[in-house]
């Protein structure tokens, strides 16, 4: 469901429940973002690893703090210059403490290595990472940042809860629809490398 749909579905169901006052497109995005991440932690509690990506930077001679890319939540893997590198301090850059093993701190939205390159780099640096799942433009489609179509209403449901008053029956029925989503995240996201067997006709083995 793109952006600009689930916008709509907001409005709608805001305009269902009678309420007087309407947020503007600023406030309703920034509640759907809200909701995004309310939903996401859900499923990642059954499958942790679903919305990784990769990232890549140049390394760059006697730089060694990058920008890390925006919705960077934690990394699951970091490698320089095709090693992988361990988590170590800002100490280490300074004092040469760590010698020449790779090795990467996060501070302040960067992520800082050590040693510092030499030499320019293509690709030396990898990131393998997970994002907090968001939307700004209208042709944004959380299904493109791994969430499955089913459980993006849920993600509006919980917007618009935080745009309600709380208490109230309006309240209890949007709880109760979000529930009735998100309980089939098992069955959308638990699957994966089950090992449970394939069959198909005349043909039987394990899902690897």
């Amino acid at each position: 469901m793109l952006h600009s749909d689930m916008l709509f579905w907001q409005r709608q169901r805001l305009h269902d429940s009678e309420k007087r006052t309407f947020p503007d497109d600023g406030h309703l995005t920034s509640a759907l973002n809200v909701a995004a991440y309310q939903v996401q932690a859900k499923v990642m509690r059954v499958a942790p690893d679903v919305f990784r990506k990769h990232w890549f930077r140049d390394l760059l001679p006697n730089v060694y703090r990058y920008q890390l890319p925006r919705g960077f939540i934690r990394p699951k893997l970091v490698m320089l210059n095709g090693v992988m590198a361990d988590p170590g301090t800002e100490r280490g850059i300074e004092t040469g403490l760590y010698g020449s093993d790779p090795f990467f701190n996060i501070t302040g939205g960067e992520i800082v290595i050590s040693p510092k390159p030499e030499t320019t780099v293509d690709n030396g640096l990898h990131v393998l990472y997970v994002p907090v799942l968001s939307l700004s433009g209208a042709t944004d489609d959380l299904q493109d940042q791994g969430l499955v179509e089913p459980l993006h209403m849920a993600v509006v449901l919980w917007a618009v809860k935080l745009l309600m008053p709380e208490g109230g029956e309006e309240n209890e029925k949007i709880d109760a629809e979000i529930l009735s989503l998100t309980n089939q995240i098992p069955e959308f996201y638990g699957t994966h490398g089950s090992g449970e067997p394939l069959e198909v006709v005349g043909f039987s083995h394990e899902v690897i």
